[in-house]
């Protein structure tokens, strides 16, 4: 059968505020169990507790079309389950990294969507099921992964920018350049400066945060062209000129013992770091094997978009 990267999540009950899986020398992960009945993996999980509901919003990747939706599930915490994902956001582009926010009373969430060469803003108009695009924050861009990053009352957009040709030997969505953009509100006010370059801890892993006043940045490990093998932890010391310190780094190995899986498959990546009031999350990959209905649904997806194709000429 053939195999691929599929990737899970994985969820942490917190002690208290400022508890974080880091700072433990013994913590557990547990995989959360949502019903995807085989037709999508998850990944890039941020969570959002509204109304006694913890929310867990993330990429699903349809297997069949080979496309990255976003969605979301309720998670219950009375036995580590959620509901089965409810699919929010579908362009005709690729989607990922579900960045979900608050600003001025309403929510929002700034997505990847580098496939479209623009970072676009949806806001809800009826949460949490109901968004419209509201805003093209960033134009003409090849981003991923962006993240809001404040100090000092100063607010920024820090977004990674891919390479249209990567330094050789490396891989694309590995190897890329963080640009920092000025904001007032959720406008871009100037032009970026380039802060950051390269594979190790560049691309964003999830959203930045304070601890006790300390800035931190949560970025991924692609070293060796291995993408999403690790999470990086720094520490931001100062916005402009930017300025980082290497707090910890973890590799997927780093993780094996400590993500309960339903699936023993080989853990080759974690990629993703979020958390919420009450948890913390993250997503793992592993190889596992396409069923026979997912690969004749493909076969019978790629058909018809040929046909579709055909019939235009």
């Amino acid at each position: 059968m053939t195999k691929e990267k599929m990737y899970s999540l994985a969820i942490r009950k917190r002690a208290n505020k400022n508890d974080h899986f880091w700072q433990n020398d013994n913590y557990t992960f547990i995989e959360v169990d949502i019903n995807t009945n085989g037709k999508y993996w998850l990944a890039d999980p941020f969570l959002f507790e509204k109304d006694g509901n913890i929310y867990i919003f993330y990429e699903a990747f349809d297997l069949v079309a080979r496309k990255g939706m976003l969605g979301y599930s309720i998670y219950n915490p009375l036995n580590n389950t959620a509901t089965k994902p409810h699919i929010i956001i579908d362009e005709f582009f690729h989607l990922s990294f579900p960045n979900i926010f608050e600003y001025a009373g309403d929510i929002y969430i700034m997505p990847e969507s580098c496939e479209d060469h623009t970072l676009h803003v949806y806001k809800a108009t009826s949460f949490p099921d109901k968004w419209e695009r509201v805003y093209d924050i960033l134009p003409d861009v090849y981003a991923c992964d962006s993240i809001f990053i404040s100090k000092e009352n100063k607010h920024y957009l820090l977004t990674n920018e891919l390479y249209h040709h990567t330094p050789t030997g490396t891989y694309p969505s590995c190897w890329v350049k963080n640009f920092l953009y000025p904001l007032n509100g959720l406008k871009i006010q100037g032009d970026g400066i380039k802060v950051g370059d390269g594979e190790f801890g560049i691309r964003n892993a999830g959203k930045s945060f304070e601890i006790d006043g300390t800035l931190y940045r949560i970025g991924q490990d692609c070293r060796n062209r291995m993408y999403g093998c690790g999470l990086v932890l720094f520490e931001v010391t100062s916005l402009i000129p930017y300025n980082e310190s290497l707090k910890l780094s973890l590799t997927y190995k780093d993780f094996a013992t400590k993500i309960e899986r339903r699936d023993k498959s080989e853990l080759i990546g974690v990629h993703t770091y979020n958390f919420c009031e009450h948890y913390e999350i993250i997503d793992f990959s592993q190889m596992k094997e396409l069923s026979l209905k997912i690969l004749i649904s493909r076969f019978y997806f790629r058909f018809k978009r040929l046909m579709r194709r055909l019939s235009k000429l």
